[in-house]
């Protein structure tokens, strides 16, 4: 299987195909599938997906267990290889030998999430030898990282591949080229990666974020991946100034609360080039419209694959309570970060969290660090739970493995549930 670019002048600039075109790609991927014993349909996904974003050493059976019970459909799983941690480097007979930490959380668990009707999307965020020139840079480092990415992906593809919860592949977390420098990405390490998957996983649904930084505004040059297993993926942070607002603060009481939602605000605080704006639901569906635009053109499944805002933000509830309204409103899926899990993989409890995205601390809770779970709910996370349960309301789609066993094809529908 080859990948190619066909060049798009009048629409796109840049569209990226895989094979010949869709149809013959369809024929090629079920034929390849049936020869490798893997389904020649993909996971089955319910017609609507509302979920958490969370680190992998976070993904525990315990936490499955409370997702569950808080009716979460998906999870967005981060795996990385944190500086921090001193790991490994990547070698020919183990490419993922940097991440195993971290997917030691995913073989505990996964078994878990498909008995209890959970799908899993997996990520890659700090990749091993990622940094903020890769995508740009003509070093023999920045070379390395690029054809790296390939490798990982083959590899995880072949040790996960039977995992039934497993649903998707999140290419890469957050693409951060430069203006310019999109080929990098788009011409390079995506149809690179998506080849190395799709020789081992022909059916596997595979996320997309655009450049720079999964922005929204990405969507004005993101190229259509004519693959017909794909999902296009944002995250949403907006304004930045406000979301983000005294990000390291270690004294909760004596943090100003002057940046309030809704209400002037900038985009990244102190930026010159960003002037305050009024910010409320008008405001953010204006520049969410790239995302529309893109839907409706393509007709292409929306995961908002990340979104959330700190704790102590005056009118967090009410910012989260516009965004989740816009993502109904257009039927995009969506994974909000702050779900209470642990921090520290290396701390059992969870007794060292970092709290400041935690939706189970209220906006005044002193406690910079703290266990995982606050003692309390507060106004944020009960506007999650009210869009959890709407996956209630929708009925549940059966575990992957009971849908793997009921006879008779399976017609897939990109954005939609695949019904028997």
């Amino acid at each position: 299987m080859t990948v190619r670019i066909i060049r798009n002048t009048t629409m796109m600039g840049r569209r990226l195909w895989i094979g010949g075109g869709a149809c013959l790609l369809a024929v090629m991927l079920c034929s390849a599938a049936t020869a490798a014993g893997t389904p020649a349909t993909p996971p089955v996904l319910p017609a609507h997906l509302r979920g958490v974003a969370i680190q992998a050493y976070g993904f525990t059976p315990q936490a499955a267990q409370r997702m569950a019970a808080d009716g979460i459909n998906l999870v967005r799983v981060a795996i990385d290889a944190r500086p921090s941690d001193n790991p490994p480097a990547p070698t020919q007979t183990d490419p993922l030998l940097p991440y195993r930490q971290d997917l030691k959380f995913l073989h505990q668990t996964l078994p878990l999430c498909d008995k209890l009707g959970i799908r899993v999307i997996v990520t890659l965020g700090n990749v091993y030898g990622r940094k903020l020139d890769v995508f740009w840079k003509q070093t023999d480092d920045a070379r390395r990282f690029r054809a790296y990415l390939p490798q990982f992906w083959s590899a995880f593809a072949r040790e996960f591949k039977d995992y039934l919860a497993l649903v998707g592949y999140d290419v890469f977390n957050e693409p951060n080229y430069q203006p310019g420098d999109e080929s990098s990405w788009y011409d390079d390490m995506l149809p690179k990666s998506i080849a190395a998957i799709r020789k081992i996983n022909p059916t596997i649904w595979l996320v997309v974020e655009p450049g720079p930084w999964a922005f929204p505004n990405g969507f004005a040059s993101m190229p259509l991946v004519k693959d017909p297993y794909v999902i296009y993926s944002f995250h949403w942070y907006a304004p930045h100034g406000y979301t983000h607002q005294y990000l390291h603060s270690q004294d909760v009481a004596k943090i100003p609360r002057d940046r309030v939602y809704p209400g002037p605000l900038q985009m990244f605080y102190d930026s010159p080039a960003h002037k305050p704006e009024q910010w409320d639901k008008a405001t953010m569906a204006r520049y969410l419209q790239p995302v529309v635009d893109f839907q409706k053109q393509h007709h292409v499944r929306i995961l908002v694959g990340e979104f959330g805002v700190i704790r102590w933000a005056p009118g967090a509830a009410q910012w989260l309570s516009d965004s989740i309204s816009l993502f109904e409103q257009h039927g995009w899926d969506w994974c909000v970060i702050g779900y209470p899990t642990a921090w520290n993989p290396n701390v059992p409890d969870g007794s060292r969290t970092w709290t400041g995205w935690n939706l189970s601390y209220r906006g005044d809770d002193p406690r910079v660090i703290g266990p995982y779970l606050s003692g309390a709910t507060s106004d944020r996370m009960q506007v999650l739970q009210r869009g959890w349960a709407a996956n209630r309301t929708e009925g549940a789609v059966p575990s992957a493995k009971a849908q793997a066993a009921r006879p008779g094809p399976r017609k897939s529908t990109a954005g939609h549930e695949q019904a028997h």
